[in-house]
């Protein structure tokens, strides 16, 4: 049972992520996810084949790593500087991940719920805020790399910073793939995500 409720918030959360890049992008101009059928609450549409099926391997193993269907955003089309643009749709994910664990977590402080509900919205605040933090990661293909490109890209004369930065699209997958994998070995993830988790984990919860 607990493995399907892990999958149903797993899903959701994915779901909510990817939606929130379309709608922003949507929002600041770019017809390109709607028109693709990405501005949608449909987890068919955000879920990415491969992605999905290692998503359920680290639900069933404990430790992981999947993703979802990128959103295809034109960022020619958005109503600001390219780069800070893209910016902004990058960072609507993990905020959406923190908003949807902040009223997951508002329910379970002041609603008596079931305990199949009340184990789900658990679920829901601690994959989220995995989802959260491990997104906002400055190395590509996260997006947190997008994050610190918009913040360079809104900055005058900063040329030659976005330029290096953009070279991290090389070798990111590459150096991230070797984080996960040398995790097994040496905790990097704990010692990186543990603080910001923990954190977010008492502010939400009130534990």
């Amino acid at each position: 049972m607990i493995y399907v409720i892990l999958i149903v918030a797993l899903l959701l959360s994915i779901t909510v992520h990817e939606f929130s890049h379309a709608w922003v992008a949507t929002a600041l101009g770019d017809p390109t996810p709607r028109r693709l059928g990405r501005l949608s609450l449909n987890p068919r549409v955000h879920l990415d084949p491969l992605g999905t099926v290692l998503m359920l391997m680290a639900v069933l193993g404990g430790f992981g790593i999947g993703w979802g269907k990128p959103v295809p955003v034109n960022p020619y089309n958005l109503r600001t500087r390219p780069l800070a643009g893209m910016g902004i749709v990058a960072a609507a994910g993990p905020v959406s991940n923190i908003v949807l664990a902040i009223l997951a977590g508002l329910l379970l402080r002041f609603v008596d719920v079931p305990t199949t509900i009340g184990t789900l919205l658990f679920a829901i605040v601690f994959v989220n805020i995995g989802l959260a933090v491990f997104n906002s990661l400055p190395i590509f293909p996260l997006d947190g790399y997008r994050i610190v490109l918009g913040i360079l890209g809104s900055l005058q004369n900063a040329r030659v910073l976005v330029s290096t930065w953009m070279q991290q699209e090389r070798w990111g997958p590459f150096a991230l793939l070797g984080i996960v994998l040398l995790n097994t070995y040496i905790p990097i993830m704990s010692i990186v995500l543990g603080p910001p988790t923990r954190f977010l984990q008492r502010a939400i919860l009130g534990a």
